[in-house]
């Protein structure tokens, strides 16, 4: 993992971002309205707002999941607009990490293979996606729990395999939507406090989506969204 210092240049810029929804007889809905905003490699931001502002539109389109109507979106130096649809999964692939609420692991795979999916995807050689997955996966806490399948874990576990997966291939940037939001609320601040120190500790790029104001408040930036525009 990366320990350098973070640096100071925006690692994710976007510049007049619109997302406009076709919902039919000539209707459309501007979700997003011209939103511009710089995070800086190494931190830690979230995003707030009421339900239907817009926050989960924002993180799926700056992280190219969705595809934006207009304006630009660079990250780490790399216009994604521009990016055809297999030019955008690979980078997706290679240099995001994403944590979900739903977790989203393969439930026939054990701990340590759903970690080793990004790096044999990047074409890592079997053996050294193992040890660079088990050395993960022993950071967040799980080194017992390398063979264990999902299904054999608790919600907080697997969200600890879900992070070691998003952080195994030291991407540009991490993004999360709700990551807690499928926990009780002692483990909701355990997997919240394991982000901050694997922020701090290896200067990664989180950007969250959360609507918890206790849990925001600790990241070192709040970005508040409301119909679509920054607030």
């Amino acid at each position: 993992m990366n320990t350098e210092k973070p640096k100071s240049e925006a690692i994710v810029k976007v510049i007049d971002l619109v997302k406009t929804f076709d919902e039919g007889q000539e209707t459309e809905v501007q979700a997003l309205q011209g939103i511009s905003l710089d995070i800086n490699h190494g931190e830690i931001v979230s995003i707030m707002g009421p339900s239907g502002s817009g926050k989960t539109t924002l993180l799926n389109c700056i992280s190219g999941i969705d595809e934006a109507t207009s304006g630009q979106i660079i990250i780490d130096g790399n216009d994604i607009q521009k990016m055809k649809d297999k030019e955008k999964t690979k980078y997706r692939a290679k240099r995001m990490g994403f944590i979900f609420q739903s977790f989203n692991l393969i439930p026939v795979l054990t701990a340590l293979e759903n970690v080793e999916i990004p790096l044999l995807i990047a074409g890592e050689k079997s053996h050294d996606a193992k040890e660079k997955a088990t050395a993960m996966l022993e950071i967040v806490g799980l080194a017992d729990r390398l063979t264990h399948k999902p299904n054999e874990l608790s919600g907080g576990q697997r969200q600890r395999v879900t992070i070691a997966r998003a952080l195994v291939h030291q991407p540009a940037v991490v993004w999360a939507d709700e990551p807690t939001g499928n926990l009780d609320r002692q483990k909701a601040f355990e997997i919240f406090d394991l982000i901050l120190e694997l922020n701090e500790k290896y200067n990664e790029t989180f950007v969250m989506v959360t609507h918890d104001q206790e849990l925001a408040s600790k990241t070192q930036r709040i970005i508040e969204i409301e119909s679509g525009k920054l607030k």
